[in-house]
């Protein structure tokens, strides 16, 4: 897009070129004289002419190069002539012959035309000349010459007009007429451009006479005194820019370029600066000073394109305190190295806000080894920068960091600082010692196994995880996993990885001290699928419960776990967790189950639903408590207090037992025999 805007820029250079080389050869030479009538100005086209320069003849009379003749034709020319400059009137085609600087003698022809000031006052004669003796041999030249001027006139892209000095039009191309098409009728040989400026006036709409009256002024003052090129759209929506310039005789001369595809660009140029954040500037590192600026570069700074091109201003303006020095600096580097920079600092806008940017920028015109002007961008970073920073922290919370890794060239291309942290060294030194070291870090007893799991894992695009143990610099043993998918791929080729490394340490403590927990309580926990019907995940002591492995466990549905149940005991349980999957009461049930071994256990299972969709349990959670220990105590207790109440019952005589309190606690029928009851 910036290509094609510059393009069509250059193409409106060379337009300005070719109009400018058009009013230089509409005659041999142009002159001006003051009121004394001394040459004080000769166009270019002096010298290739008669072959004198300005100076041979600035300041001086026309008589001062007279050359005396007895001929009475050239003494009327010249009365005539001298008549005409007293009277201060109009002359044409004043023949006379000139003694030049170099000897010649040259046979001339002149016409001039007075000019005053504001006030009447008389300040001189302007007019054009031409070298008489080269008029014949030149003549049929210059027809083919005029000829050819037209055509290429009519066949240019851009509307060519000429007004004379009156202000009324000499010529327009037909590509003028085209462009202006609702005045058409209007443009023809003759007509002033005041007139041209009333007929397109009435095309528009104003909100009153005034300002209609006050647009047509402005549009002709504009035409009159033409400072520099501007834009204008016309009805048909295209937008031309109008280029004029006066002519030395008083005329003008312009032309007439279609933009629209440059504003389109232009426009496509500043939507994609404003949603990319980035605006671009042009620097004359001479002269320090900005040379152009985009919208979004005055919008990102919180600065108007004007006060941002004022010759007083430079690229230091807003900048942060605390990054001045820094980005000096950097631009002092930039203005002698004929080199690309980048650079990130802050500003500070007028209203105190503090942005954050990336400026980046090159050399775009070098001469005799000096560096004369940059173009640059800025970018607003400063959302991605507060991401970055809530990501950083964000992991550094979740203890989880990150890295980019090359698998072809077994190189890591960046990491985030919270996976230096994990490792326990400075993002620099971490990054050198895995450049030379791949494994860097990894514990001795760990290492031989993540290698073959990293080299598994470079060669599959499939989500990779990879758990070990790391030894920081101070020896301390942490515990990690790493996992990682593809994150670039090209013609089948894995090019580039992510990687996200978490420090597991603590929740592995924690486990280590749930498992030794539930061992010691004799209670497993467990996840299941309930559409599945599989198991999700269970802990060490569900395993032991069970006396089956996880990889059994996990492999095994509900129903295929029937003979693990005691067969007196299966239906039961089978009932009761239909009805649990059918409301949504708890479930709590004590069954027994049958080891590999034969020996049973007694258990008891409790049960409540994770997770619910569309009113269904999918996800339980639960526990399963080993209580054999329990009832195997009961059941001696039991037996035991039968056998003393045996005891009891035969004793010789009564037998009666008060607690502390003066409560009966025992006694045998003996004892009533020998005290009735109504005793007590």
């Amino acid at each position: 897009m910036q290509d094609e805007f510059d393009l069509r820029t250059s193409e409106l250079r060379n337009s300005e070129h070719r109009f400018k080389e058009y009013a230089e050869s509409s005659s041999d030479w142009f002159w001006e004289t003051d009121a004394d009538n001394r040459f004080v100005f000769f166009s270019s086209r002096l010298f290739d002419s008669i072959g004198v320069t300005n100076d041979d003849v600035l300041g001086k009379r026309r008589e001062d190069l007279r050359v005396d003749s007895d001929d009475p034709a050239e003494a009327r020319q010249w009365e005539n002539y001298l008549r005409c400059i007293e009277q201060r009137l109009p002359f044409e085609n004043f023949e006379y012959r000139v003694k030049l600087q170099n000897g010649n003698e040259e046979l001339v022809r002149t016409s001039g035309k007075p000019y005053f000031d504001d006030d009447g006052n008389f300040l001189g004669y302007r007019g054009s000349g031409s070298n008489v003796q080269r008029v014949v041999s030149d003549e049929s030249r210059r027809r083919n010459q005029q000829e050819l001027l037209y055509k290429a006139v009519a066949l240019l892209n851009d509307g060519f007009i000429v007004f004379d000095a009156d202000d009324r039009l000499v010529v327009c191309n037909d590509r003028y007429k085209r462009l202006y098409s609702e005045i058409a009728h209007v443009i023809e040989s003759g007509v002033s451009f005041g007139e041209i400026a009333q007929a397109y006036a009435d095309t528009l709409e104003f909100a009153s006479a005034e300002e209609k009256q006050a647009w047509i002024e402005q549009r002709v003052d504009l035409h009159r005194n033409p400072i520099e090129a501007f834009d204008q759209q016309v009805a048909s929506g295209l937008w031309i820019r109008v280029i004029d310039q006066k002519l030395p005789g008083g005329g003008t001369v312009g032309l007439r370029v279609d933009v629209t595809e440059s504003k389109r660009v232009e426009e496509e140029l500043e939507r994609a600066q404003r949603i990319a954040r980035v605006g671009s500037f042009r620097w004359d590192v001479q002269n320090r000073r900005l040379l152009s600026v985009t919208n979004e570069f005055g919008r990102i700074l919180g600065r108007s394109v004007e006060d941002l091109l004022k010759a007083d201003e430079d690229m230091l303006i807003g900048v942060h305190p605390d990054d001045v020095d820094r980005l000096s600096e950097a631009y002092a580097g930039a203005d002698v190295a004929n080199e690309i920079y980048e650079i990130e600092y802050r500003i500070v806008r007028p209203d105190g806000e503090v942005r954050h940017l990336v400026e980046r920028g090159e050399t775009s015109l070098y001469r005799d080894g000096q560096v004369m002007e940059q173009l640059g961008t800025v970018q607003d970073v400063t959302e991605s920068t507060r991401i970055e920073a809530e990501f950083r922290q964000a992991q550094r919370i979740a203890r989880i960091g990150s890295f980019r890794w090359d698998p072809e060239n077994s190189r890591m291309l960046s990491c985030s600082d919270e996976f230096a942290r994990i490792c326990g060294w400075p993002k620099a030194e971490l990054l050198a010692n895995i450049e030379s070291d791949n494994f860097f870090g990894i514990h001795p007893d760990d290492l031989e196994r993540a290698k073959q799991e990293f080299e598994l894992a470079n060669e599959s695009s499939d989500l990779a995880e990879i758990r070990f143990r790391i030894v920081r610099p101070d020896g301390e043993v942490r515990h990690v996993i790493e996992r990682g998918e593809t994150s670039l791929k090209r013609d089948g080729k894995i090019l580039e990885q992510l990687w996200t490394l978490q420090d597991i340490t603590e929740s592995r403590r924690m486990e280590a001290e749930l498992e030794e927990a539930q061992s010691i309580a004799k209670v497993g926990s467990f996840r299941w699928d309930e559409v599945q019907d599989r198991l999700i995940s269970c802990s060490a002591e569900y395993t032991r419960i069970w006396g089956r492995s996880t990889e059994y466990l996990l492999n095994q549905t509900l129903q295929q776990r029937d003979k693990l149940f005691h067969p007196d005991d299966l239906k039961r349980v089978m009932e009761a967790y239909e009805k649990y999957l059918a409301g949504d009461q708890l479930l709590n049930i004590e069954y027994r189950i049958v080891h590999p071994d034969g020996a049973v256990r007694h258990i008891i299972e409790r049960i409540s639903p994770a997770v619910r969709r569309d009113g269904r349990v999918v996800e339980s959670v639960g526990t399963l408590q080993d209580i054999t220990s329990r009832r195997q105590a009961e059941r001696e207790k039991l037996s035991t207090d039968r056998m003393l109440e045996a005891a009891i019952e035969n004793v010789p005589g009564g037998f009666l037992m008060v607690n502390a309190g003066g409560f009966i606690e025992r006694f045998n029928r003996k004892f009533f025999d020998l005290y009735p009851k109504q005793q007590f």
